[in-house]
């Protein structure tokens, strides 16, 4: 798609979203385009539950452009509540376990390592292991270092 046709896609999104708010899906990565009055709410209960609010009134946003790191770090919202099972294999990818090491010392599938690492990172909301398990850690989840 040329990005003169990919920016007519955009808007034709954003008309959509000021009218209700939706989520699209491609290939695993969603984008949510919300309402402003969505928007508000969902901002204002994350202050109210986290207690701390960027500049613009909203947390771990960036500019208009979209350029520049947060002003501040992810909202958390209550915490992360684990199964036992996830929490078991990031405790053994923790500890320097491979996703196959983990899938041996449990006796499962690697793929079935690899899906719940896939929900671990889905519930906190990070694109790495690595970050899962920091959160893990700073959640109580997993003991620490």
């Amino acid at each position: 798609m040329s990005a003169t046709g990919a920016c007519g896609h955009l808007r034709e999104l954003a008309r959509q979203a000021a009218r209700q708010p939706l989520v699209l899906a491609v290939d695993g990565v969603r984008l949510v385009c919300l309402t402003e009055d969505a928007f508000s709410r969902l901002t204002s209960a994350t202050s109210a539950t986290s207690g701390t609010t960027g500049a613009s009134g909203t947390t771990g946003t960036t500019g208009a452009a979209g350029g520049g790191a947060p002003a501040t770090a992810p909202p958390r919202a209550a915490a992360v509540r684990l199964t036992p099972r996830e929490r078991e294999v990031l405790l053994l990818v923790a500890t320097g376990r491979t996703a196959a090491g983990a899938a041996a010392a449990l006796g499962v599938a690697v793929n079935t390592v690899s899906q719940h690492l896939v929900g671990v990172r889905r519930k906190y909301g990070v694109s790495s292991t690595r970050a899962a398990v920091e959160r893990a850690r700073a959640d109580g989840e997993l003991p620490p270092r």
